[in-house]
């Protein structure tokens, strides 16, 4: 979104910073779950924050599972509050439980106004974020999901984390922030949830992301429509996790970004995208023939990259340009958004345009 926050958004896979110490001397713990007592949370949790969930969750495969404790801190004045994630393992060798995991004592990886706020800013009545075991791995092992929308001014982002636990190390593996518009204004008014989800079958369980689509013209403002992407473990690489689904429309040019242009040139053509061979550098695009687009309050650059995103991937759209001076329509069948295209925008030897 232009500056797409999906696309703007931090997106850091495949983390190499390790959150957690060792628990005990190498490997998976030796005591039954029966044999755990309950950890004493007054231990790893500040003394102003609320407790919202506590679950028991076995990540490494080991007889002794895991708690996951999420929590909220102090309410601010802006009545926001932040949020906490936190894994304790119980080592078996020392008995006792040991924080394996905390995002109040991780880098901030979301939001440049959130740092040291652990996963992001919530309200202050809020259960804070959302945690799910995700059953990608051999053996029974699961990695960590959780996710929350997070509240910063007249915004919100949705943030995404996976925590990978072996050998008594965990690891973040997976963080991804995303701002979000007015999902009340869309183009296409949606009731689906902004958020994550575990989707599939065990052990190959993926993570599903549903987001409202701010295209590069309305980046400010509202979706087009909700669209969603996908997340997968690495099989040759466990712990580690890449894009695997993008559902948003790709047309494969680049519009002239000088505001004033609506419509609006084509400046670059991606030469493995549906456009290669219908639309040529200089046609000038007028829109999408019989397009149902309701607003175009605060669109940023030429309405037709909004228009071409109400339409679905595999979809034909027709479009009106101009070629040489005469009027003419083209169609194309959309494509869906390459997921080694992380930007609203192509940047060429001549200048950066919205991509559409």
């Amino acid at each position: 979104m232009p500056v797409r926050a999906s696309r703007l958004a931090s997106m850091v896979l495949s983390a190499t910073l390790v959150c957690g110490a060792m628990a005990g001397f190498g490997g998976a713990a030796i005591a039954s779950a029966s044999s755990a007592p309950s950890p004493k949370l007054a231990k790893f949790i500040p003394a102003d924050y609320r407790v919202t969930k506590v679950k028991d969750m076995d990540l490494d495969g080991s007889r002794v599972p895991e708690e996951v404790v999420t929590a909220i801190g102090p309410v601010s004045s802006s009545e926001l509050a932040p949020s906490l994630v936190l894994v304790l393992a119980w080592d078996s060798y020392v008995k006792r439980w040991t924080s394996v995991y905390d995002t109040l004592h991780q880098p901030s990886w979301q939001t440049t106004t959130q740092i040291g706020k652990g996963p992001g800013l919530v309200g202050g009545n809020d259960a804070g974020p959302e945690v799910r075991a995700i059953y990608d791995q051999r053996d029974g092992r699961a990695d960590l999901l959780y996710w929350l929308n997070s509240i910063e001014g007249n915004s919100s982002y949705l943030i995404v984390g996976v925590v990978h636990f072996q050998n008594q190390i965990a690891t973040q593996t997976l963080s991804f922030s995303q701002a979000f518009g007015h999902i009340e204004q869309m183009d296409q008014p949606s009731k689906a949830t902004i958020g994550a989800a575990v989707i599939g079958d065990k052990p190959h369980q993926s993570i599903k992301v549903t987001l409202p689509w701010l295209t590069s013209d309305d980046s400010e403002s509202q979706g087009a429509r909700i669209y969603y992407l996908t997340f997968a473990a690495q099989r040759k690489d466990e712990g580690s996790f890449i894009q695997t689904y993008d559902n948003q429309s790709y047309a494969g040019v680049g519009l002239s970004t000088d505001v004033s242009s609506h419509p609006s040139t084509v400046e670059y053509v991606d030469p493995n995208s549906p456009s290669n061979g219908v639309l040529k550098i200089g046609d000038v695009v007028e829109g999408v023939v019989g397009s149902t687009l309701r607003s175009t309050t605060y669109l940023l650059g030429p309405k037709v990259i909004e228009e071409v995103a109400l339409d679905q991937p595999g979809q034909i759209v027709k479009l009106s340009i101009i070629r040489n001076g005469q009027p003419m329509t083209v169609s194309l069948k959309l494509a869906q958004w390459p997921i080694d295209q992380p930007s609203d925008f192509v940047t060429t030897s001549t200048g950066t345009y919205y991509l559409m």
